[in-house]
C-alpha cells in the first residue's frame, strides 16, 4: 500500500504555485506526486490520467483539498467510486473523511457540492466583473489573433492567450495610463 499524491493549480502562468500542496503531500508521506496546471473542470488533465494509471490496489490517492481533484460534484463522486471499485482508497488532507462508511460518503457528497458551488460563484463573479467593465467603457476583446503591430492601442495578450491587458487613455501627459487586466471569456 502506497500513498500517491495529486496536486493541481488552475493556471499555468505562474500566478498560482504548487508549493503549498507539494509540501503538504510530501509531509503526509506520499511516495510520488502527480501534478497538473489546468482547471479542475477540464476533462483533459494529463497528470491526473497518469496518476490514475499508476495507482494499484491497496494504494491511497491523497490530495490536499477535495476541489484539487475536481470541481463538479457528480464527477468527483464517480471518480472516487471508480477508485473504490479498484480497491484504491481516497484521502483529502484538509477534509478528513472515510469514504467506506455511510457518514463518510455523505460528507464527501456535501463537500463535492460545495466545491461545485464555489466554482459556479467564481464564474458568476468573473461574468459580473466583465459586465461592469463593459458598462464603464473598458474595451474587452476575444480577438487573440491581432498583434500589437496590427493594433498598437489594443490589448496586450499574455502568453496563455486568455488574459489580456487593455491600455486605456492617458490620465495626463507623462503619467501611466489606466490599465485593465481581464480574462477572455471561453
Amino acid at each position: 500500500m502506497g500513498l500517491i499524491g495529486y496536486a493541481r493549480i488552475s493556471t499555468a502562468e505562474g500566478v498560482q504555485v504548487l508549493d503549498r500542496q507539494l509540501d503538504a503531500l510530501t509531509l503526509a508521506g506520499c511516495e510520488r506526486v502527480f501534478e497538473d496546471r489546468a482547471s479542475g473542470a477540464k476533462a483533459d488533465r494529463p497528470g491526473l490520467a497518469a496518476c490514475l494509471d499508476f495507482l494499484r490496489t491497496g494504494d491511497v490517492l491523497v490530495v490536499l483539498d477535495l476541489d484539487r481533484l475536481g470541481r463538479l460534484a457528480g464527477e468527483l463522486i464517480t471518480l472516487i467510486d471508480q477508485l473504490a471499485a479498484r480497491g484504491i482508497a481516497f484521502r483529502a488532507l484538509n477534509a478528513p473523511m472515510d469514504t467506506t462508511t455511510p457518514t463518510g460518503r455523505a460528507f464527501l457528497q456535501i463537500q463535492a457540492a460545495f466545491a461545485e458551488m464555489e466554482r459556479n460563484v467564481i464564474r458568476q463573479r468573473v461574468t459580473e466583473g466583465l459586465a461592469a467593465a463593459r458598462a464603464r467603457g473598458t474595451r474587452l476583446t476575444t480577438n487573440s489573433d491581432r498583434t500589437a503591430a496590427q493594433d498598437p492601442g489594443g490589448p496586450l495578450w499574455l502568453p496563455s492567450r486568455r488574459h489580456f491587458i487593455s491600455k486605456g487613455p492617458q490620465i495626463k501627459a507623462g503619467t501611466v495610463g489606466k490599465v485593465t487586466i481581464g480574462l477572455r471569456e471561453p
